[in-house]
């Protein structure tokens, strides 16, 4: 009986920390969200962009944060890199090899 109270313990504190995980890059996530939408706006490629979109995958606590959506005709998945700056904020990268070999510290699948 102990045994299964521990393991029932265990499991919900589990879940309670991925859970609560993604709330440290909430912030950061709607920005690179964001600022992705707009640049998608602005050239006419796609109205509007949200987060029950994209993939997310966050990297180095927050240092880099890919996002991954279809494109406008649904045929293609296409990712992005963002990398934080200096100033807390977030700027696109060319490539995304800056984060291979390195394991996602928060990942979140909306497609």
């Amino acid at each position: 009986m102990k045994k299964g109270v521990f393991l029932l313990l265990f499991a919900l504190m589990a879940v309670i920390l991925v859970a609560c995980a993604g709330d440290n890059y909430d912030n950061a996530i709607d920005e690179v969200i964001s600022h992705e939408s707009k640049v998608l706006s602005d050239t006419g490629i796609r109205k509007g962009l949200e987060r029950k979109d994209c993939n997310i995958e966050v990297y180095n606590e927050g240092e880099y944060i890919k996002i991954s959506y279809l494109s406008s005709n649904a045929k293609k998945r296409k990712s992005y890199l963002y990398q934080r700056n200096d100033d807390d904020g977030y700027s696109a990268k060319q490539d995304t090899y800056y984060v291979d070999g390195l394991k996602a510290d928060y990942v979140e699948n909306n497609i």
